[in-house]
């Protein structure tokens, strides 16, 4: 074969495989490029296959699945298409842990509504008290054209009785009876005629304290009269004077309250604003009083001995200020200011139903 030929042949030849080449890589392009129906298939039959749980928890996105150029691969597609069916899916599910509530231990309720019972006030339908002490009782006096006069001493004993009951839930009635012992002696100047006295008080009083109490306390709210024999520096000369007898009746308004502080022990306190509606002297005529100022009061704990048995410490007082004036047959008429005082303190026994 002759040179020219063979050149010939041999660029024959690489054309050749220069366009098998091409053709080769234009058919691996286009088959690479379109979707494989039996992939399609494949993917459709497994999202029909899937659970509705499986659909909600889990988004699967588009995958297209190339017709693979050699045939040998299509059972080993088919196969790992196969192990990825809805069947061997597995769902996720995230659930939220449940609040665990700490139950509550009995005893610890117990105790805290034990201690709660302890704070209580019982409810009390009927009590009776009596108490015994010590007082000091002071008087002042001022009488136009004579001397101021005042007196102060301790004395005792003081005695006091009081006694109640309740005819509803909130309406009850108290009597009470109380004698405070008291001298005026005489001074340089000063001649005092029957200077000892007692100075007794009796009341009776209408109570009513609220249905719904408060907490570990419970207030009463008190009208009603009390009634004093009171000592009265009565003028006899220039200078002599006789402690005489003075009767007035107050009408008294008031409230008292009880706090409970420990299961046994509890606190007490009461005050009463006084007016003075009636007075009487049985030694002038015509005598009248102008109120100023009239009030009474107390301060004390009780103790619980038993379930129906107590014991206080009370301290006591009362306080009379105002204007006078009389007339006796042997004097003029008389005008003046008289205030008196006393303060006592008393041991107390008490029994409550």
């Amino acid at each position: 074969m002759s040179e020219t030929t063979a050149g010939s042949l041999k660029i024959r030849i690489g054309f050749l495989l220069a366009g098998l080449s091409l053709a080769a890589s234009s058919y691996f392009f286009l088959s690479h490029s379109q979707e494989s129906p039996n992939s399609r298939k494949s993917i459709a039959t497994s999202r029909d296959h899937l659970p509705a749980s499986a659909e909600e928890n889990i988004a699967i996105a588009p995958t297209t699945v190339d017709e693979p150029a050699n045939e040998n691969l299509k059972p080993v597609i088919q196969n790992t298409l196969a192990e990825t069916s809805p069947a061997k899916v597995s769902t996720v599910q995230i659930e939220m842990a449940p609040q665990v509530i700490p139950e509550k231990n009995p005893e610890t309720l117990k105790t805290s509504k034990e201690e709660e019972t302890k704070l209580l006030l019982p409810k009390i339908d009927f009590w009776a008290w009596a108490g015994l002490g010590v007082n000091y009782t002071s008087s002042s006096q001022t009488v136009e054209g004579f001397s101021e006069l005042e007196f102060g001493r301790i004395k005792g004993p003081s005695t006091m009785l009081r006694a109640g009951f309740y005819v509803s839930d909130n309406a009850g009635l108290e009597l009470g009876f109380k004698n405070t012992p008291g001298e005026a002696k005489s001074s340089e100047s000063i001649t005092v005629n029957d200077g000892e006295y007692n100075w007794l008080t009796m009341s009776a009083e209408a109570l009513y304290r609220p249905v719904e109490k408060v907490k570990h306390s419970e207030w009463t709210w008190r009208l009603g009269l009390q009634q004093h024999q009171m000592p009265f520096l009565h003028v006899d000369g220039a200078n002599e004077v006789s402690m005489v007898e003075t009767s007035m009746t107050n009408l008294s308004l008031g409230f008292e309250y009880k706090k409970q502080l420990k299961k046994r022990l509890r606190l007490e306190w009461l005050m009463r604003y006084q007016y003075p509606i009636a007075a009487s002297n049985n030694e002038g005529t015509n005598f009248k009083v102008s109120p100023t100022v009239s009030f009474d009061g107390s301060l004390g704990t009780a103790y619980q001995l038993s379930e129906n048995t107590f014991i206080g410490v009370y301290w006591y007082g009362q306080y009379h200020d105002f204007d006078f004036k009389y007339q006796t047959p042997s004097t003029a008429e008389v005008s003046g200011r008289q205030s008196l005082f006393f303060t006592n303190f008393d041991l107390r026994l008490g029994m409550e139903f």
